[in-house]
Protein backbone atom coordinates (compact mmCIF):
# COMPACT_ATOMS: atom_id res chain seq x y z
CA UNK A 1 0.00 0.00 0.00
CA UNK A 2 2.77 2.38 0.94
CA UNK A 3 4.53 1.59 -2.34
CA UNK A 4 1.38 2.33 -4.33
CA UNK A 5 0.89 5.64 -2.53
CA UNK A 6 4.50 6.58 -3.20
CA UNK A 7 4.12 5.78 -6.88
CA UNK A 8 0.92 7.83 -7.07
CA UNK A 9 2.62 10.74 -5.34
CA UNK A 10 5.48 10.55 -7.79
CA UNK A 11 3.05 10.86 -10.68
CA UNK A 12 1.45 13.98 -9.27
CA UNK A 13 4.70 15.62 -8.22
CA UNK A 14 6.57 14.90 -11.47
CA UNK A 15 7.12 17.96 -13.62
CA UNK A 16 4.26 18.63 -16.00
CA UNK A 17 6.60 18.59 -18.99
CA UNK A 18 7.48 14.97 -18.20
CA UNK A 19 3.82 13.93 -18.11
CA UNK A 20 2.57 15.78 -21.17
CA UNK A 21 3.44 14.66 -24.65
CA UNK A 22 5.32 17.38 -26.50
CA UNK A 23 5.15 17.03 -30.30
CA UNK A 24 7.89 19.63 -30.76
CA UNK A 25 10.30 17.65 -28.61
CA UNK A 26 9.63 14.44 -30.52
CA UNK A 27 9.94 16.18 -33.89
CA UNK A 28 13.21 17.90 -33.01
CA UNK A 29 14.74 14.58 -32.00
CA UNK A 30 14.56 13.59 -35.67
CA UNK A 31 14.89 16.86 -37.59
CA UNK A 32 15.83 20.53 -37.31
CA UNK A 33 12.44 22.18 -37.77
CA UNK A 34 8.93 21.83 -36.40
CA UNK A 35 5.72 23.74 -37.13
CA UNK A 36 2.62 22.92 -35.12
CA UNK A 37 -0.44 22.12 -37.27
CA UNK A 38 -2.48 23.80 -34.53
CA UNK A 39 -0.76 27.06 -35.45
CA UNK A 40 -0.26 26.78 -39.21
CA UNK A 41 -3.13 24.44 -40.10
CA UNK A 42 -2.96 22.88 -43.56
CA UNK A 43 0.16 24.91 -44.36
CA UNK A 44 2.18 23.34 -41.52
CA UNK A 45 4.16 20.97 -43.74
CA UNK A 46 5.14 23.71 -46.20
CA UNK A 47 6.03 26.17 -43.45
CA UNK A 48 8.11 23.49 -41.74
CA UNK A 49 9.89 22.94 -45.04
CA UNK A 50 10.71 26.66 -45.14
CA UNK A 51 12.23 26.44 -41.67
CA UNK A 52 14.14 23.29 -42.59
CA UNK A 53 15.68 25.14 -45.55
CA UNK A 54 16.74 28.00 -43.26
CA UNK A 55 18.24 25.55 -40.75
CA UNK A 56 20.10 23.68 -43.52
CA UNK A 57 21.61 26.94 -44.80
CA UNK A 58 22.93 27.86 -41.36
CA UNK A 59 24.17 24.33 -40.74
CA UNK A 60 26.16 24.60 -43.96
CA UNK A 61 27.78 27.73 -42.53
CA UNK A 62 28.78 25.97 -39.33
CA UNK A 63 25.95 27.55 -37.31
CA UNK A 64 23.63 24.62 -36.41
CA UNK A 65 20.12 25.49 -35.25
CA UNK A 66 16.80 23.83 -34.47
CA UNK A 67 13.69 25.95 -35.02
CA UNK A 68 10.16 25.39 -33.75
CA UNK A 69 6.80 27.17 -34.04
CA UNK A 70 4.67 25.93 -31.15
CA UNK A 71 1.30 26.60 -29.57
CA UNK A 72 2.90 27.31 -26.22
CA UNK A 73 5.49 26.15 -23.67
CA UNK A 74 4.26 22.62 -22.99
CA UNK A 75 4.60 21.89 -19.28
CA UNK A 76 6.76 24.94 -18.58
CA UNK A 77 5.87 28.25 -16.90
CA UNK A 78 7.40 30.33 -19.68
CA UNK A 79 8.91 30.06 -23.13
CA UNK A 80 12.51 30.70 -21.93
CA UNK A 81 12.20 27.86 -19.42
CA UNK A 82 10.67 25.65 -22.09
CA UNK A 83 13.45 26.21 -24.63
CA UNK A 84 16.12 25.49 -22.00
CA UNK A 85 14.37 22.23 -21.14
CA UNK A 86 14.24 21.34 -24.81
CA UNK A 87 17.99 21.87 -25.13
CA UNK A 88 18.63 19.69 -22.08
CA UNK A 89 16.29 16.91 -23.20
CA UNK A 90 17.70 16.88 -26.73
CA UNK A 91 21.34 17.09 -25.55
CA UNK A 92 21.79 19.58 -28.37
CA UNK A 93 24.95 21.66 -28.69
CA UNK A 94 23.62 24.11 -31.28
CA UNK A 95 21.08 26.90 -30.90
CA UNK A 96 17.39 26.13 -30.32
CA UNK A 97 14.88 28.90 -31.05
CA UNK A 98 11.17 28.66 -30.34
CA UNK A 99 8.35 31.08 -31.10
CA UNK A 100 4.58 31.17 -30.80
CA UNK A 101 1.84 32.69 -32.87
CA UNK A 102 1.65 35.48 -30.28
CA UNK A 103 5.23 36.63 -31.14
CA UNK A 104 6.89 35.38 -27.96
CA UNK A 105 10.37 34.10 -28.82
CA UNK A 106 13.12 32.43 -26.81
CA UNK A 107 16.49 30.84 -27.55
CA UNK A 108 18.98 28.54 -25.86
CA UNK A 109 22.44 27.65 -27.08
CA UNK A 110 26.18 28.27 -26.84
CA UNK A 111 25.70 32.02 -26.41
CA UNK A 112 24.36 33.31 -23.10
CA UNK A 113 20.63 33.89 -22.81
CA UNK A 114 21.21 37.56 -22.01
CA UNK A 115 23.40 38.04 -25.08
CA UNK A 116 20.89 36.38 -27.41
CA UNK A 117 17.98 38.29 -25.88
CA UNK A 118 19.77 41.61 -26.42
CA UNK A 119 20.55 40.68 -30.00
CA UNK A 120 16.95 39.64 -30.75
CA UNK A 121 15.55 42.81 -29.19
CA UNK A 122 18.11 44.97 -30.95
CA UNK A 123 16.98 43.60 -34.32
CA UNK A 124 13.29 43.83 -33.30
CA UNK A 125 12.78 40.24 -34.26
CA UNK A 126 9.70 39.95 -32.08
CA UNK A 127 7.90 42.51 -34.24
CA UNK A 128 8.02 40.33 -37.35
CA UNK A 129 4.44 39.19 -37.93
CA UNK A 130 5.06 36.00 -39.91
CA UNK A 131 6.27 33.44 -37.33
CA UNK A 132 8.34 31.48 -39.86
CA UNK A 133 10.10 34.63 -41.07
CA UNK A 134 10.53 35.57 -37.41
CA UNK A 135 12.29 32.28 -36.66
CA UNK A 136 14.48 32.49 -39.76
CA UNK A 137 15.58 36.00 -38.81
CA UNK A 138 16.09 35.00 -35.17
CA UNK A 139 18.35 32.16 -36.27
CA UNK A 140 20.56 34.56 -38.20
CA UNK A 141 20.72 36.88 -35.19
CA UNK A 142 21.05 34.41 -32.30
CA UNK A 143 23.23 31.61 -33.66
CA UNK A 144 26.94 32.06 -32.93
CA UNK A 145 29.16 33.18 -35.82
CA UNK A 146 30.96 30.50 -37.83
CA UNK A 147 34.03 28.89 -36.25
CA UNK A 148 37.38 30.65 -36.46
CA UNK A 149 38.49 30.58 -40.09
CA UNK A 150 42.03 29.45 -39.27
CA UNK A 151 40.72 26.60 -37.16
CA UNK A 152 38.25 25.76 -39.88
CA UNK A 153 41.01 25.70 -42.47
CA UNK A 154 43.08 23.34 -40.33
CA UNK A 155 40.05 21.14 -39.82
CA UNK A 156 39.37 21.07 -43.56
CA UNK A 157 42.98 20.12 -44.28
CA UNK A 158 42.75 17.28 -41.78
CA UNK A 159 39.53 16.07 -43.36
CA UNK A 160 41.08 16.13 -46.83
CA UNK A 161 44.12 14.23 -45.60
CA UNK A 162 41.91 11.60 -44.02
CA UNK A 163 39.91 11.28 -47.21
CA UNK A 164 43.09 10.83 -49.20
CA UNK A 165 44.13 8.00 -46.91
CA UNK A 166 40.76 6.28 -46.83
CA UNK A 167 40.10 6.66 -50.54
CA UNK A 168 37.70 8.53 -52.77
CA UNK A 169 34.61 6.63 -51.68
CA UNK A 170 34.17 8.84 -48.63
CA UNK A 171 34.51 11.97 -50.74
CA UNK A 172 31.90 10.67 -53.14
CA UNK A 173 29.56 9.90 -50.25
CA UNK A 174 29.97 13.40 -48.86
CA UNK A 175 29.37 14.90 -52.28
CA UNK A 176 26.20 12.87 -52.65
CA UNK A 177 25.08 14.01 -49.22
CA UNK A 178 25.53 17.68 -50.16
CA UNK A 179 23.72 17.09 -53.44
CA UNK A 180 20.86 15.38 -51.62
CA UNK A 181 20.46 18.30 -49.23
CA UNK A 182 20.54 20.78 -52.10
CA UNK A 183 17.91 18.80 -53.99
CA UNK A 184 15.65 18.61 -50.95
CA UNK A 185 16.04 22.35 -50.43
CA UNK A 186 15.15 23.06 -54.06
CA UNK A 187 12.04 20.87 -53.82
CA UNK A 188 10.95 22.61 -50.63
CA UNK A 189 11.45 26.01 -52.23
CA UNK A 190 9.52 24.98 -55.37
CA UNK A 191 6.63 23.75 -53.23
CA UNK A 192 6.63 27.06 -51.37
CA UNK A 193 6.34 29.05 -54.60
CA UNK A 194 3.53 26.83 -55.87
CA UNK A 195 1.74 27.04 -52.53
CA UNK A 196 1.69 30.84 -52.38
CA UNK A 197 0.20 30.88 -55.89
CA UNK A 198 -2.41 28.36 -54.76
CA UNK A 199 -3.21 30.62 -51.81
CA UNK A 200 -3.62 33.53 -54.23
CA UNK A 201 -6.00 31.36 -56.27
CA UNK A 202 -8.12 30.69 -53.19
CA UNK A 203 -8.20 34.37 -52.22
CA UNK A 204 -9.28 35.44 -55.71
CA UNK A 205 -11.90 32.69 -55.92
CA UNK A 206 -13.46 33.51 -52.56
CA UNK A 207 -13.56 37.22 -53.43
CA UNK A 208 -15.37 36.36 -56.65
CA UNK A 209 -17.76 33.94 -54.94
CA UNK A 210 -18.82 36.65 -52.46
CA UNK A 211 -19.92 39.06 -55.17
CA UNK A 212 -23.71 39.51 -55.07
CA UNK A 213 -23.79 39.99 -58.85
CA UNK A 214 -22.04 36.69 -59.61
CA UNK A 215 -23.93 34.94 -62.43
CA UNK A 216 -25.17 31.44 -61.76
CA UNK A 217 -23.12 29.97 -64.60
CA UNK A 218 -19.93 31.33 -63.00
CA UNK A 219 -20.33 29.15 -59.92
CA UNK A 220 -18.95 26.10 -61.72
CA UNK A 221 -15.73 28.04 -62.30
CA UNK A 222 -15.59 28.88 -58.59
CA UNK A 223 -16.11 25.24 -57.61
CA UNK A 224 -13.44 24.08 -60.04
CA UNK A 225 -10.88 26.61 -58.72
CA UNK A 226 -11.54 25.63 -55.12
CA UNK A 227 -11.09 21.99 -56.13
CA UNK A 228 -7.69 22.78 -57.63
CA UNK A 229 -6.75 24.61 -54.44
CA UNK A 230 -7.82 21.63 -52.31
CA UNK A 231 -5.77 19.29 -54.49
CA UNK A 232 -2.76 21.62 -54.21
CA UNK A 233 -2.67 21.82 -50.42
CA UNK A 234 -3.03 18.05 -50.10
CA UNK A 235 -0.63 17.06 -52.92
CA UNK A 236 2.21 19.60 -52.67
CA UNK A 237 3.52 18.50 -49.23
CA UNK A 238 3.79 14.93 -50.51
CA UNK A 239 5.83 15.79 -53.61
CA UNK A 240 9.44 14.68 -53.44
CA UNK A 241 10.65 15.50 -56.97
CA UNK A 242 10.92 18.82 -58.77
CA UNK A 243 9.19 17.24 -61.76
CA UNK A 244 6.08 16.64 -59.67
CA UNK A 245 5.85 20.29 -58.67
CA UNK A 246 6.46 21.40 -62.26
CA UNK A 247 3.75 19.09 -63.58
CA UNK A 248 1.22 20.45 -61.07
CA UNK A 249 2.00 24.12 -61.75
CA UNK A 250 -0.08 24.28 -65.00
CA UNK A 251 -3.20 23.25 -63.05
CA UNK A 252 -2.75 26.20 -60.70
CA UNK A 253 -2.03 28.53 -63.63
CA UNK A 254 -5.07 27.37 -65.60
CA UNK A 255 -7.31 27.84 -62.58
CA UNK A 256 -5.88 31.33 -61.98
CA UNK A 257 -6.50 32.29 -65.61
CA UNK A 258 -10.01 30.84 -65.52
CA UNK A 259 -10.95 32.77 -62.38
CA UNK A 260 -9.43 35.96 -63.80
CA UNK A 261 -11.43 35.57 -67.00
CA UNK A 262 -14.62 34.81 -65.09
CA UNK A 263 -14.10 37.85 -62.87
CA UNK A 264 -13.51 40.00 -65.96
CA UNK A 265 -16.94 39.09 -67.30
CA UNK A 266 -18.48 40.33 -64.04
CA UNK A 267 -16.40 43.48 -63.45
CA UNK A 268 -15.66 44.45 -67.04
CA UNK A 269 -12.00 44.88 -66.15
CA UNK A 270 -9.31 43.12 -68.21
CA UNK A 271 -7.92 39.91 -66.80
CA UNK A 272 -4.30 40.13 -65.67
CA UNK A 273 -1.67 37.41 -65.45
CA UNK A 274 -0.07 38.39 -62.13
CA UNK A 275 -1.52 36.07 -59.46
CA UNK A 276 -0.81 38.65 -56.75
CA UNK A 277 -2.24 41.80 -58.37
CA UNK A 278 -4.95 43.37 -56.26
CA UNK A 279 -4.31 41.10 -53.28
CA UNK A 280 -2.75 41.94 -49.92
CA UNK A 281 0.92 42.77 -50.32
CA UNK A 282 1.77 41.27 -46.94
CA UNK A 283 0.33 37.87 -47.80
CA UNK A 284 -1.92 37.17 -50.80
CA UNK A 285 -3.68 34.53 -48.70
CA UNK A 286 -5.19 37.40 -46.68
CA UNK A 287 -7.42 38.34 -49.62
CA UNK A 288 -8.25 41.46 -51.56
CA UNK A 289 -6.32 44.66 -50.79
CA UNK A 290 -8.36 47.64 -49.61
CA UNK A 291 -5.53 50.17 -49.95
CA UNK A 292 -3.41 51.14 -52.94
CA UNK A 293 0.37 50.80 -52.95
CA UNK A 294 1.96 53.72 -51.13
CA UNK A 295 4.53 55.94 -52.87
CA UNK A 296 8.08 54.84 -52.28
CA UNK A 297 7.52 51.09 -52.34
CA UNK A 298 4.63 50.65 -49.91
CA UNK A 299 2.48 47.56 -50.24
CA UNK A 300 -1.28 47.30 -50.73
CA UNK A 301 -2.96 46.06 -47.57
CA UNK A 302 -6.00 43.97 -46.76
CA UNK A 303 -8.44 45.17 -44.11
CA UNK A 304 -6.72 43.28 -41.27
CA UNK A 305 -3.23 44.46 -42.24
CA UNK A 306 -4.41 48.04 -42.62
CA UNK A 307 -5.84 47.90 -39.09
CA UNK A 308 -2.57 46.44 -37.79
CA UNK A 309 -0.58 49.20 -39.53
CA UNK A 310 -2.84 51.84 -37.99
CA UNK A 311 -2.09 50.35 -34.57
CA UNK A 312 1.61 50.87 -35.28
CA UNK A 313 2.47 47.21 -35.78
CA UNK A 314 5.39 46.32 -38.04
CA UNK A 315 4.19 44.34 -41.06
CA UNK A 316 6.56 41.88 -42.69
CA UNK A 317 5.59 40.29 -46.02
CA UNK A 318 5.27 36.56 -46.34
CA UNK A 319 8.71 35.14 -46.94
CA UNK A 320 9.78 32.34 -49.25
CA UNK A 321 13.19 30.74 -49.47
CA UNK A 322 15.33 31.00 -52.57
CA UNK A 323 18.78 29.47 -52.58
CA UNK A 324 18.38 29.10 -48.82
CA UNK A 325 17.81 32.84 -48.34
CA UNK A 326 14.49 34.32 -47.19
CA UNK A 327 12.93 36.74 -49.70
CA UNK A 328 9.48 38.40 -49.90
CA UNK A 329 6.98 36.21 -51.73
CA UNK A 330 6.67 38.64 -54.65
CA UNK A 331 10.45 38.92 -55.08
CA UNK A 332 11.03 35.19 -55.56
CA UNK A 333 11.96 33.77 -58.96
CA UNK A 334 8.87 31.95 -60.22
CA UNK A 335 8.46 29.41 -62.94
CA UNK A 336 7.09 31.34 -65.96
CA UNK A 337 4.06 29.05 -65.85
CA UNK A 338 3.11 30.28 -62.40
CA UNK A 339 3.94 33.93 -62.97
CA UNK A 340 4.15 34.71 -66.68
CA UNK A 341 3.80 38.46 -66.17
CA UNK A 342 7.32 38.77 -64.75
CA UNK A 343 10.34 38.27 -66.97
CA UNK A 344 13.45 37.36 -64.97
Amino acid sequence: MAGALAALAAVFTAPAFARAADPALEALRERDAYVSPRVAGAAAADREGDLAAAAARLDGLGRPVKLALVVGPVGAPSLPVYVRRLAAQLHYDGTIIVTTRGRAIAAAGPRSTAEMTRALRGERVGRIVDPVARLARAADVAAPPPPDLDAEARHSALVLLTLAVLGGAWAAAIGLGHQGRRTRREITEARGRARVCADALRARTIALARRPDLPQDARSHVEHALGVYADAISALPEMTRLEEVASFAPRIREALDDIAATAATVTGEPAGADPFAGLCGIDPAHGVAVTSPEPGGGRPLCEACRAAAERGEALTPRMLFEGGEAVPFDAATYDPVLRPDVVR
